[in-house]
């Protein structure tokens, strides 16, 4: 098994969500937000729907999403789900940067016997639920990658619901 920052170079932003946002093109303050979505997970406490902001950058004109979930984790992306800068904390695809090559890394999964797969599922074996897949990170470019234990980051969360941030 391999862990995905042996994979990938993205690594996790020291940003809050309500904190600042940059352009991560140019790295210019000047951002301006277009419109902003989130899931509507129920919750109580601390904030851990998915938020999306689609944003514009007036120095660059670059347009690119600032996603978080959680107050500490926060990610940048493009429309194609390439990720910018940051890493994402949530199941969707997203297209990384190959720590060997800076290729594209993107998540696949398969059967047990390694037979490719699109849904996963898993079971209740004698009263523990067990993965009925297995899961991948591949670079496109160089083929470098390999099986990791979970399907994507999860970052802190436990930590931030114990955590004193905002």
């Amino acid at each position: 098994m391999m862990d995905l920052f042996e994979i990938v170079s993205n690594r996790p932003l020291e940003e809050l969500r309500d904190g600042p946002m940059h352009c991560p093109f140019c790295q210019s303050d000047e951002v301006a937000e277009v419109m902003t979505s989130k899931t509507l997970v129920g919750y109580s406490g601390e904030d851990f729907n998915h938020w999306h902001t689609y944003c514009v950058c007036l120095a660059c004109n670059e347009r690119f999403c600032r996603e978080s979930k959680g107050p500490r984790n926060v990610w940048y992306t493009q429309k194609d789900g390439t990720v910018l800068e940051g890493v994402p904390c949530c199941f969707e695809s997203y297209k990384y940067k190959c720590l060997k090559c800076g290729g594209v890394v993107e998540r696949y999964y398969t059967d047990l016997e390694g037979k490719p797969v699109v849904f996963t599922t898993i079971s209740n074996v004698d009263g523990e639920w067990v993965k009925q897949y297995k899961t991948f990170y591949r670079c496109n470019d160089c083929g470098y990658g390999g099986e990791t234990e979970e399907d994507y980051y999860e970052g802190d969360m436990t930590n931030w619901r114990k955590s004193d941030a905002p």
